[in-house]
C-alpha cells in the first residue's frame, strides 16, 4: 500500500503528511530518528512538495511517478532506491547513496548530485540536463541514451560507465574527468580541454537577432534575459580547445583557462572574459565587440584583426608585444576615443582614467561610479547620460553637453566647473528614476 514499509506501517510523519499537516510532518520527521527510517516505503502519490529528506534512509524505497520540485535528499541512503520516470527537476542528492538506484527515464534536470554515488545505478534514457554531477562516481552505471546536455562533470568518474548514445552537448568537464577507455569525448560536443567545438553555437542565439543599428540596452536585456539558456563557463577549463568560427555571444568565461585555445573568428560579442587566461590563444578575426577584458591576460595571443570595438579592459589587462590596445576602440584607461560612437554605452564602474573622449557621442550613456579623473572629454555629447557616482576630476568638459545628465551628490566635479548652470539633473539617490 502507497505510504507503508515492508512492515505494513506508516511512520507518523507520514501520516500527518498525508493529512496535509507539511510543517508539523516536516518537524516530527527531523526531531524522531527512528522516523527516518524509510527502508522500502512506498511513496507514490504522497504530496512530497518541498520535503526534506536529508539524512534518511530510503533503501529500497519506491519513488516512482511522483512528480515534485525541489526535493531534498542530501546525504540520503538511496540505495536501490526506484525512481522510474519521477520528476525531480532541480532536486538535492548531494553527498546521497545512490547505488544500484534505478533512475531511467527520470526527469532529473538542474539536479545536484556532487558528491553522490552512482555506481550501479540505472539512468538509461533520463533527463540529466543542467545537472550537477561534479565529483560523482558512476562506476559500472547506466548512462544509456540518456541526456547530459549542458550538466557538470568535472572531477566526475565515468571510466566504467555506459555511455551509448548519450548527449553530452556542452556538458563540461576538466582535467580530473575520467572517461570510458576509447570514448572520444573531445568530439562528444562536451566542454573541456582539447574539445573540438567548431562553429559550436554555445550562445545559442542568432545574430540575425540583432541587425545593424540595434539600440545596445536592447542586445543587453536580451543577452542578460535568463530565458535565453546562455551558458555560464566561469573558471572552465577550455585549454588547447577548437573553437574556431564557435558563436559565444555573451557567454561568461570568467577566469577560464583559455591557454592556447583556437577561438579564430569566433563570435564573443558581449562575452565576459574578466581575468580569464588567453596566453598563447589564437583570436585571429574573432568578433570582441562590447566583450569584457577586465584582467585578462592576452599575452602572446594572436589577435591579429580582432575586432574590439568598445570592449573594456583595465590596468592589469595584458597585451601582446607591440599591439597598440589604447587606439583600437577598446575601452579603458588611456584608451583614445576622439569622435567615437558611444551611444547608450554601459561603462559603469569602469576606469577611463585620462581616456580621450575628445567629441564622442556619449548620449544615455551609463557612466555611474566611472573613474574619468584627467580625461578629455570637450566637445563629447553626454545628453541623457547617467554620472552619478563619477569621477570627474581633472576632467575637460569644455563645449561638452550636458544637457539633462543625471549625477548625484557622489559625482565628483573638476575644479571650478558650474555643474549647476550645465543643465543637469540632480538624481535622487533614494529613488534613482525620479
Amino acid at each position: 500500500m502507497t505510504g507503508e514499509t515492508h512492515d505494513g506501517q506508516s511512520p507518523s510523519w507520514l501520516q500527518l503528511l498525508q493529512s496535509g499537516q507539511h510543517e508539523q510532518a516536516q518537524e516530527q520527521y527531523r526531531n524522531q530518528c527512528v522516523s527516518r527510517n524509510l527502508n522500502g516505503l512506498d511513496l507514490r502519490n504522497v504530496d512530497l512538495s518541498g520535503f526534506n529528506f536529508s539524512g534518511g534512509d530510503l533503501r529500497g524505497a519506491n519513488l516512482s511517478g511522483i512528480l515534485f520540485w525541489r526535493l531534498c535528499f542530501r546525504d540520503a541512503d538511496l540505495r536501490d532506491a526506484c525512481c522510474v520516470g519521477s520528476e525531480l527537476t532541480r532536486a538535492d542528492f548531494s553527498g546521497a547513496n545512490l547505488s544500484g538506484a534505478n533512475l531511467s527515464r527520470a526527469t532529473l534536470t538542474m539536479t545536484n548530485f556532487r558528491t553522490a554515488n552512482l555506481s550501479g545505478a540505472c539512468l538509461a534514457s533520463s533527463d540529466l540536463s543542467r545537472a550537477s554531477f561534479d565529483d560523482v562516481d558512476f562506476d559500472d552505471a547506466d548512462l544509456r541514451g540518456a541526456d547530459l546536455s549542458r550538466s557538470s562533470l568535472r572531477g566526475a568518474n565515468l571510466s566504467r560507465a555506459r555511455l551509448h548514445n548519450a548527449r553530452l552537448h556542452f556538458a563540461e568537464y576538466d582535467r580530473k574527468t575520467t572517461w570510458p577507455a576509447g570514448f572520444d569525448h573531445r568530439n562528444s560536443g562536451a566542454i573541456g580541454p582539447g574539445a573540438v567545438l567548431r562553429r559550436a553555437n554555445l550562445s545559442e542565439k542568432q545574430t540575425t537577432t540583432f541587425p545593424p543599428g540595434t539600440s545596445p540596452s536592447y542586445i543587453r536585456s536580451k543577452l542578460k534575459d535568463p530565458g535565453t539558456g546562455k551558458l555560464t563557463l566561469r573558471q572552465a577549463d577550455l585549454s588547447g580547445a577548437d573553437l574556431r568560427e564557435a558563436s559565444l555571444i555573451g557567454i561568461s568565461l570568467e577566469e577560464s583557462n583559455l591557454r592556447d585555445a583556437d577561438l579564430g573568428s569566433a563570435s564573443l560579442w558581449y562575452a565576459d572574459l574578466s581575468r580569464a587566461d588567453l596566453h598563447g590563444a589564437t583570436l585571429r578575426g574573432a568578433d570582441l565587440r562590447d566583450a569584457s577584458l577586465e584582467g585578462a591576460a592576452l599575452s602572446h595571443a594572436d589577435i591579429t584583426d580582432v575586432k574590439l570595438d568598445r570592449a573594456r579592459y583595465s590596468r592589469d589587462t595584458t597585451w601582446p608585444a607591440g599591439f597598440d590596445h589604447r587606439n583600437s576602440g577598446a575601452i579603458g584607461p588611456g584608451a583614445v576615443l576622439r569622435q567615437a560612437n558611444l551611444r547608450d554605452v554601459d561603462v559603469s564602474s569602469v576606469d577611463l582614467h585620462g581616456a580621450d573622449l575628445c567629441g564622442a557621442d556619449l548620449r544615455q550613456a551609463r557612466l555611474n561610479s566611472a573613474d574619468l579623473r584627467d580625461a578629455n572629454l570637450s566637445g563629447a555629447d553626454l545628453r541623457d547620460a547617467d554620472l552619478s557616482g563619477a569621477d570627474l576630476r581633472g576632467v575637460d568638459l569644455s563645449k561638452a553637453n550636458l544637457e539633462q545628465a543625471r549625477y548625484t551628490a557622489e559625482t565628483a566635479w573638476p575644479d571650478g566647473f558650474q555643474h549647476q548652470d550645465a543643465g543637469i539633473e540632480l538624481q535622487d539617490a533614494n529613488n534613482p528614476l525620479a
